[in-house]
């Protein structure tokens, strides 16, 4: 990292600012409005606390650097960023967007001043370079009344890491409860699925389906349970070695499977809650787009957390390397997920704060892009014999479970709340 690179980057603003002072000549009253309109915008952004807010949309700060117009960094011991009225209300907890190429450090998030009411922190470790970025998560609470909303760094000597934005989850995310007696219930067509139980039988006949063990409405009445037991006597799906309680995408009329490539535009949203990791192998897919296994396509893209590192994985690793959503995933938080191809490229949103649907339905949805670096599009590559899953696919079974196979406690769960398709040829 370079001062120099970053004061020249500056020079072209304060050329532009010099300019409209000299030369247009505006009024004391035009240039009161403006700096009253650029105060507005100001406040606006710092108030989006129920998407992503850019660390670099702060309203004061001390010792840090803008670094090319994206993130805050050369941050330092007791550094700090300030959010003018900022509404952090029915927060629980944090997610930080931040890389470090040293030893990294700790983000306190603080109320009123730089050693004020501590609302919570987030500790930041090596990423492997100052550009990998990586989530990271830590409890929040909202026992403040003041406003003012700082992120105070914390660490040993250097720079310690770089932020590149926050967002908050609270009780926002957290589903209603529902009157949903069983699954067809929460289905909006409950022809288009098949679902493959860890006994290897499949279901294809949905609707008014009763609830059974692998298969059934919480206690909420607001979600599908896909519970997958790990036993001695489970069966498993051809060409896999692992259970499933999952759906399986069919046509819209229940007739067959379907098959799509990936022209086109085709997009699956799923609220969820990955609820429970079998005991020994604690590995799980939830959501994923299955491509032509004969072109070496496979599980294309999916959803997947090991222990609580929640990333995204492309055929193990084949067609490109797996990506971090998160670290520190606590099991039962409520997410939504979309994947979305348009023409071969794949793009994944992810949100905690329950606004993900509504936004990407307005078109504004772009803050919860999963991104590569600065890279929005995370694979590009064209295929066929495509479809979706959702549900719970456990990565494990009952030789990888030895002992502790048929433990009543060892299974794999995810609880499914709303989810939608989509496919535009």
């Amino acid at each position: 990292m370079n001062y120099f690179e970053n004061f020249f980057l500056q020079i072209p603003k304060i050329i532009t600012a010099c300019c409209l002072l000299l030369l247009i000549g505006c009024s004391d009253s035009t240039l009161e409005e403006d700096v009253e309109a650029n105060a507005q915008e100001e406040f606006i952004v710092a108030e989006l606390t129920t998407g992503t807010i850019q660390a670099e949309d702060y309203d004061a700060q001390n010792g840090i650097s803008v670094v090319n117009g994206s993130k805050v960094g050369y941050i330092q011991n007791n550094d700090w960023i300030r959010f003018e009225d900022f509404d952090f209300s029915g927060a629980n907890s944090v997610s930080v967007r931040a890389a470090s190429d040293r030893s990294g450090g700790t983000i306190e998030f603080r109320a009123g001043g730089p050693s004020s009411d501590l609302l919570g922190t987030v500790n930041i470790s090596n990423t492997g370079g100052w550009n990998a970025m990586q989530t990271f998560t830590g409890s929040m609470n909202d026992n403040s009344n003041n406003s003012d909303l700082y992120l105070v760094f914390k660490g040993g000597s250097g720079y310690l890491f770089d932020v590149d934005s926050f967002s908050f989850s609270g009780s926002g995310s957290t589903p209603p409860s529902g009157n949903a007696g069983i699954p067809s219930d929460l289905m909006p067509n409950c022809n288009q699925w098949k679902i493959t139980y860890p006994d290897g039988s499949e279901d294809k006949t949905l609707c008014g389906e009763g609830n059974n063990e692998y298969f059934f409405v919480n206690g909420s009445g607001n979600g599908i349970v896909f519970r997958a037991p790990i036993r001695t006597n489970n069966g498993t799906t051809p060409n896999s070695d692992y259970v499933r309680s999952e759906f399986r995408e069919r046509k819209e009329d229940g007739s067959s499977d379907i098959y799509w490539n990936t022209n086109g535009t085709h997009f699956i949203y799923v609220k969820q809650a990955i609820t429970h990791l079998p005991i020994v192998k604690d590995h799980l897919v939830a959501t994923q787009i299955h491509g032509n296994k004969s072109e070496g396509i496979d599980d294309s893209m999916v959803l997947r957390l090991e222990g609580d590192h929640l990333f995204l994985s492309f055929n193990g690793g084949v067609l490109r390397n797996d990506l971090t959503i998160k670290r520190g995933y606590t099991l039962g938080t409520v997410h939504e997920v979309i994947f979305e191809v348009i023409n071969g490229r794949h793009y994944c949103y992810y949100s905690e704060d329950g606004n993900l649907k509504s936004a990407y339905d307005s078109g504004s949805a772009s803050s919860y892009l999963v991104k590569d670096g600065s890279n929005s599009v995370l694979m590009d590559i064209d295929y066929g014999d495509a479809y979706f899953k959702i549900g719970n696919y456990t990565q494990s079974n009952a030789n990888r479970e030895g002992s502790n196979a048929n433990d009543p406690d060892n299974y794999g769960e995810v609880v499914v709340y709303d989810y939608d398709l989509d496919h535009t040829n």
